[in-house]
């Protein structure tokens, strides 16, 4: 198994990756005083979660390996994924513009 860096231990690569998780939400969370404007930036993170990180992961495995298995299905093909894709895209920007235009 390839590792994101060789010269550190796993406990080491498993530590950098927690804090390169938790620390932007805790500088926004000491930045904002308002509740509602930290729910809504990690709101505009949650769609990139939910649709643009997994499209790209089923473009990028099916490019890699374009054989059917048993977990290919009708909706599996690249014109479902870039829909997803597209969709998930313009969430992220109507959302980035909407809270911009807030004043955040």
């Amino acid at each position: 198994m390839k590792h994101f860096c060789t010269f550190w231990t796993l406990k080491q690569q498993r530590v950098f990756c927690r804090l390169v998780a938790s620390l932007p939400p805790l500088v926004i969370a000491v930045l904002m005083t308002d509740l509602s404007v930290t729910l809504q930036i990690s709101g505009i993170f949650g769609v990139y979660v939910a649709f643009i990180a997994p499209a790209l992961l089923q473009l990028i495995a099916q490019r890699e390996d374009p054989r059917e298995n048993m977990y290919s299905g009708r909706f599996s093909g690249e014109p479902y994924i870039y829909l997803v894709l597209v969709f998930g895209i313009a969430a992220f920007g109507i959302l980035s513009f909407q809270i911009g235009t807030q004043g955040v």
